[in-house]
């Protein structure tokens, strides 16, 4: 084996590595913020009383800013990225269109269901699996996307 092809061989493997690496690590922030969430949201509702949209905003804005900052330094630290400022904003509309996906899918999925704990569930999964696709290919493609060095 040429050392040229050898080193091409290797620069794709580490490629292919970094690929499936970022995904793993996306997968945990998500994970992680999905629990922050969901405590946070259960903390403000029954902790401290708030309405029910405004505990929810709440956690969901602060859920976004968490997800950013993992993201934008772990999942996709080693990329040179965009500004800040233009990022954030970039986070807040992708994360945005993914829980509306998420919630249609939702809405659509238990409608279609006849009721029941089970189809419920069911229903949820795909919302989130939804959400979760646009969540990584929003992050992964535009957010986070590497740009040309200076």
């Amino acid at each position: 084996m040429s050392s040229q092809l050898m080193v091409f061989s290797m620069q794709a493997l580490r490629q292919l590595w970094l690929k499936h690496w970022q995904a793993l690590r996306f997968l945990v922030v998500g994970g992680a913020v999905f629990m922050f969430d969901a405590a946070l949201f259960y903390g403000l509702l029954n902790g401290f009383e708030l309405p029910l949209m405004l505990a929810r905003c709440s956690a969901f804005a602060c859920a976004l800013i968490v997800s950013w900052l993992a993201n934008r330094y772990w999942t996709f630290g080693e990329r040179k990225q965009v500004p800040k400022a233009r990022q954030l904003l970039r986070s807040v509309a992708v994360s945005i269109l993914a829980a509306l996906v998420n919630l249609s899918v939702f809405y659509l999925c238990s409608t279609a269901l006849s009721g029941g704990p089970l189809n419920a569930l069911i229903s949820f999964s795909l919302g989130v699996l939804a959400g979760l696709i646009i969540n990584w290919f929003g992050a992964n493609r535009w957010i986070y996307r590497a740009v040309a060095l200076e």
